[in-house]
């Protein structure tokens, strides 16, 4: 892909807020797939490729820290968030927004202003009868009840076009200038989850949908949580408490970051969770509120 035009680079400040699990990629070694709100526009912008565990760690970043990024439109990706960094040495970490109170008061005037009121209400402005794109990522609020997390058993080793990637990357890593050297081993044991991770809940309409979930975070929990159990199954109830009984506790107002996570017109459908949203409510269910 020919390099863009010095004059379609912008230097934008971004509200991190998902970022996805890694996969193999030839070029890049490992790939992650994120996304934020841009702060000039309040407008989404998915961010790939982001070797994200290869790249120095000056230029990783926490979920809703604010960074700058030279950012170009990808032209290979119709979708109107989709836009490629220019350079990995130029971002800059510029703020954090913290949680605040528990309410997440600052980082929720960002997200309900981007937010959609339903699944459906993404999918019908997704993609225009002259196959233009529209929106395709964005915050959804669902019923913090009616939810459910399954997990479906996969090979616990990368698919051998996966492993062929992997391998390949090597060479590149070892010539890229922007990656930090001390992480390339690292990079080698980038794990496959032993685990597809599905998510069915209810949107505030009373559609039922059922989601792979895609964050990052929850991959990692299972991880994390299969060092210290007894077997797999432990680990999973790990998970399924923390998604089903943390995260869509009813004392939470929950948006889901449901994303398309396919660029090609034939696949428009395939939808997934990026992320999670779920800072207390402001009245608890069932209680009258104080204002």
């Amino acid at each position: 892909m020919p390099a863009p035009l010095l004059a379609d680079v912008k230097k934008e400040q971004v509200l991190m807020v998902v970022k996805t699990y890694p996969t193999p990629s030839g070029r890049y070694g490992e790939l992650v797939c994120t996304a934020g709100i841009r702060l000039r526009d309040n407008a989404w912008v998915r961010i790939y490729p982001f070797p994200f565990r290869l790249v120095n760690l000056d230029y990783q970043f926490r979920k809703y820290d604010i960074l700058e990024i030279p950012l170009y439109k990808a032209t290979d990706d119709k979708r109107p968030e989709s836009y490629k960094p220019h350079d990995m040495n130029l971002i800059r970490h510029i703020d954090r927004i913290d949680v605040g109170d528990e309410h997440w008061s600052k980082r929720m005037t960002y997200i309900r202003a981007t937010a959609f009121p339903s699944v459906k209400a993404l999918q019908d402005t997704m993609l225009s009868k002259d196959k233009v794109w529209g929106p395709t990522i964005r915050p959804i609020p669902v019923q913090s009840k009616q939810v459910q997390v399954s997990f479906e058993k996969q090979s616990p080793e990368w698919p051998e076009e996966d492993m062929k990637k992997l391998e390949a990357a090597k060479l590149n890593l070892s010539m890229n200038l922007f990656t930090d050297k001390s992480l390339i081993e690292f990079f080698k044991t980038l794990r496959r989850p032993p685990y597809k991770i599905r998510l069915t809940f209810t949107d505030l309409t009373g559609e039922q949908y059922t989601l792979r979930v895609l964050d990052w975070e929850i991959a990692q929990l299972f991880f994390n949580s299969r060092k210290k159990a007894k077997n797999d199954e432990e680990a999973l109830e790990k998970v399924r408490y923390k998604i089903e009984e943390e995260i869509l506790s009813i004392n939470r107002e929950v948006f889901l970051v449901i994303g398309n996570y396919h660029h090609r017109y034939k696949q428009r459908w395939q939808l997934a969770v990026d992320g999670f949203i779920w800072p207390k409510r402001l009245a608890p269910l069932n209680q009258p509120s104080l204002f």
